[in-house]
Formats: C-alpha cells, structure tokens, sequence
C-alpha cells in the first residue's frame, strides 16, 4: 500500500514527465492482401506485412513520432491457417542487426532495425522467434532510433492455444526508457490474465521498476480501452496499445483516451483494408 507521501510525490513526478509523441498501429489485417499480392506461406505473408510495418515507420517519421507500438506478432502473419514462419533469434541488447553473419536469415529483426534508423523512430515490435534449440518465444523487441537493441522481452504466460507450439519465457517483467519516460512490456494474454487469477505480480515489478507506461501488444479479442482504462487507473500509469485488427488506444493515467489523438493513413501497393493507419498522440 502506497502512503500518502509516496503516492503524493508519484503525482508530483507525472505532472513534470516531459510529453512525447507516440504512435500505435491500428486497424491492420495482417491478410488483407489483394489476391496475387501475396503467396501461400506463412513467410510470403511476413513478408508482405514487414512492407507495411516499415511503411508504418516511415509514416511515424513524418509524424515526428518518437515511439511506435505494433501488435502481438500475429499482425505479421503466423497464422494457423498456414505453414508457420519462427525466424531465428539473433536480438542482443546492444546489438545493431544488420545483413552479416547470422543476421542473413532474420529478415524481421533486420530489416525492421535499418527502417528504425531510416525514420529516425524507435520501434516496439513483437515477434515470434525461434531459440538455437528450437524453442519457440512470442517476444518484444525494443529498437531505438538508431535501430539499435534497446531491450527484449519473451511472454511468459501463454494463452491455452499458444501451449502446444510456443515456450513461456522466463518472469522477467522488463522496462526501457527513452524520452524521459519509463515503459513497461506487456504482451497480450498478460494483461488478461491477472484479472482472471489475482495475480498482478508482473505489473506490481514494472511498477516497481518505476514505470509510468505500458506498453500492451496484442493478437485480437480484448477490448483494450475497457481492459487497458482499468489497468490504467489501477497502477496510475499511461497506456499505449496495439491489437491486430482493431483499433490502436493511447490512454491517460485516468483510463481515458488521451486528448489530440491524430489517426494518420497511408498506403501501401496491394494492401486492400483502407482503415489502417497509425493512432498518433502526446504522452504526458
């Protein structure tokens, strides 16, 4: 329990944090794709959409965006539907991917590092990775403007379908900071579950670790202003959220969306579902 004092100098703290603008990807169908534009695999379908999260960063660029969200690692095209694409882990904090050595067969982290630095935008991505071993990881990476690894992150509680072909990462709550700001990770399932158990350990650390954002990427099926608002008020923390096919959120600490929120569109060469874009706002 907060006293008085502490919770006092918490709100004296986030009247002073300095506004940034960030950016959240929304409303992006990871299959809409006109007939012809892409292949059958689960790669071909990746790599269509790495088009539009680049796209997506350049967009942010232009917007003066200094931080932008994506959805869980779904939007990129991993379906069920489809023969599944795990590219190979190679993100090291500190490291900057490029096409050399072992990077040559991880075109996501690549090519997603070099368009970073292109649009001078730091970048919030999810990923589903594969380990040397063969381990499967759903997994935050954090690139700063220079597309360069600020932080990782692997989900550790996994939704029951997720069991049979992915591995819990290690509780291992992680934060990053830029612009004056502290960002927690949250991926998906993480932020349901601990409504369903009690257990809100993994908010209570990034908390902890003095964070005054959450950062919420997801697959589908959370209604994230009802969901996000609640996580919101419960922890005084601001939240910007992702979710494959539906509409981006940038919340306040009050749980209500955030005042100037600009929905920025743009275009991409076969891509069919018109209201995609980028949710851009201040946080503050």
């Amino acid at each position: 329990m907060l006293t008085p004092l502490v919770a006092g100098l918490l709100v004296t703290i986030a009247a002073v944090l300095p506004p940034l603008r960030v950016a959240t990807l929304s409303k992006h169908h990871p299959n809409a794709w006109a007939d012809g534009t892409c292949g059958d695999t689960s790669f071909e379908l990746v790599t269509c959409n790495l088009r539009l999260y680049e796209a997506a960063l350049a967009a942010a660029g232009d917007q003066n965006v200094s931080l932008l969200l994506m959805p869980e690692g779904y939007g990129l095209g991993v379906t069920s539907s489809r023969s599944s694409y795990f590219e190979e882990w190679i993100a090291v904090v500190g490291s900057t991917p490029r096409l050399t050595g072992n990077s040559s067969m991880a075109p996501q982290q690549v090519g997603l590092s070099a368009a970073a630095a292109r649009s001078g935008v730091a970048l919030v991505v999810n990923l589903c990775l594969m380990l040397p071993n063969g381990t499967r990881r759903i997994s935050d990476v954090v690139f700063d403007s220079n597309g360069t690894i600020l932080a990782t992150y692997d989900k550790h509680h996994l939704f029951a379908t997720e069991l049979t072909t992915f591995s819990r990462g290690p509780f291992k709550p992680t934060t990053f900071t830029l612009g004056g700001h502290t960002f927690g990770l949250i991926i998906c399932y993480e932020g349901i579950y601990p409504d369903l158990t009690g257990d809100w350990s993994q908010m209570l650390a990034l908390k902890s670790k003095h964070a005054d954002t959450f950062l919420w990427s997801v697959g589908g099926a959370i209604p994230l202003s009802i969901a996000g608002g609640h996580m919101s008020r419960k922890f005084n923390v601001s939240l910007v959220g992702s979710e494959d096919r539906k509409e981006g959120v940038v919340l306040g600490r009050d749980g209500e969306s955030v005042g100037g929120v600009r929905d920025v569109h743009f275009a991409v060469p076969g891509y069919t579902e018109s209201r995609m874009g980028i949710r851009v706002a201040h946080l503050s």
